[in-house]
């Protein structure tokens, strides 16, 4: 009898906050070993030394018996595993908010600013490829749901300039997302635990 493993999610590329940005952001808050310690208790530590990823890519070649759909699968574990690293964060802000209501420190106002509503709604993206086939995904989660969900953004084929140059220009803006409003609200999230 067979016995089929597995794989944890490990895309072939992954991008995300590196450790001593985090660390260096923290470090005027926090103090720079109270930052390092914090990031180690409260995210799960890497070997890579990244945080928060926020885009995957799969690549898979038909010459070595891979597949879009394999592509695809795994880019959807990768892409819930990010999602799931999401909600942690928005958990503990959470946390932190009940217990500054329940002990009577609220801002001005008698309210939370940061009630389940308002917590920012992270998002991930993936790219799904096998050969010149690549595909943007964008997984999410709606609001009060513990569902996770993909939808495919678009596809390109990258023997076509034009198809190549417009995946170029997708990619280029969720890199410049991920690297200022992404990493803009998680380390202001981090700061305010």
């Amino acid at each position: 009898m067979p016995v089929f493993k597995l794989k944890d999610p490990r895309p072939d590329i992954c991008v995300g906050l590196s450790d001593e940005v985090l660390a260096d952001a923290l470090e005027p808050k926090k103090g720079r070993g109270l930052a390092r310690r914090f990031l180690l208790i409260h995210m799960s530590p890497t070997p890579l030394g990244l945080r928060f990823p926020f885009l995957m890519v799969e690549a898979k070649a038909g010459a070595t018996g891979g597949n879009l759909y394999r592509a695809q699968n795994q880019a959807a574990v990768g892409g819930s595993a990010a999602l799931q690293i999401f909600r942690r964060l928005s958990d503990l802000q959470y946390a932190q908010n009940s217990d500054q209501e329940s002990s009577g420190n609220l801002e001005a106002g008698g309210h939370s600013p940061h009630t389940p509503s308002a917590l920012t709604p992270y998002v991930s993206f993936s790219i799904a490829a096998e050969g010149p086939v690549h595909e943007l995904r964008l997984h999410f989660r709606r609001c009060c749901e513990e569902d996770y969900y993909m939808g495919c953004i678009r596809t390109w084929r990258t023997t076509v300039e034009s198809d190549s140059l417009d995946l170029l220009r997708h990619l280029w803006e969720v890199l410049r997302w991920g690297n200022d409003e992404l990493k803009g609200a998680i380390i202001e999230s981090l700061q305010a635990l």
